[in-house]
């Protein structure tokens, strides 16, 4: 069996042609063969970097969860209360869904699809989120949220702010860091208990 060396322009073609198809016909229509033709590769290139199509969106996922996630941890680390925390984390989010809106809108699909990639592949993202989750649970431990529902919780925290930048980028309209910042005050004060 001979050896292939790793053609990152090939690999990143690859990713590149699945985010686009997730943005313009969904997960349901990523195909190998129309990633491939996409990407400007035979479907046999995608073969050699990936065994099939749960094992190509469970890499590529988890590289983009890596991506969102990255410089998350030292910000939370460098607040000092919950508040704070949780003003940051939607700083931080929104930055990132803003810097890379196509691995966002990605990633919102696997969230929607999750049954796309590997059990394996949620445990490994659970732990790229724990600095997030930390906080969450150290808030409910200590009753610092007006809920203990985590699924409310991260409905609350993601959900306006994912809406208002996805909204926004496909009618093609600029969010104001005015408006992020509006709607991070909003959902911290309605959040938190104190």
């Amino acid at each position: 069996m001979s050896m292939r060396i790793k053609d990152e322009a090939k690999v990143t073609a690859i990713s590149q042609a699945v985010f686009q198809i997730t943005k313009q016909e969904g997960l349901n229509n990523a195909s190998i063969s129309k990633i491939a033709k996409l990407a400007g590769v035979s479907p046999a290139t995608v073969y050699i970097y990936y065994q099939d199509k749960s094992d190509m969106l469970s890499k590529i996922y988890l590289q983009v969860k890596e991506l969102m996630d990255r410089g998350l941890a030292k910000k939370l680390q460098s607040e000092t209360n919950v508040k704070a925390q949780i003003r940051a984390a939607m700083q931080h989010f929104a930055s990132r869904f803003r810097e890379y809106p196509d691995e966002a809108q990605f990633m919102r699909a696997i969230h929607s699809n999750p049954q796309f990639v590997t059990t394996e592949t949620h445990q490994i993202a659970d732990e790229i989120a724990k600095p997030l989750n930390d906080v969450i649970e150290y808030a409910i431990t200590h009753k610092l949220l007006v809920t203990q529902n985590r699924d409310i919780i991260y409905a609350f925290f993601a959900g306006p702010l994912t809406y208002l930048l996805e909204t926004r980028q496909v009618h093609d309209r600029v969010t104001t860091n005015e408006e992020i910042e509006e709607l991070i005050e909003m959902v911290v004060q309605s959040l938190c208990a104190d």
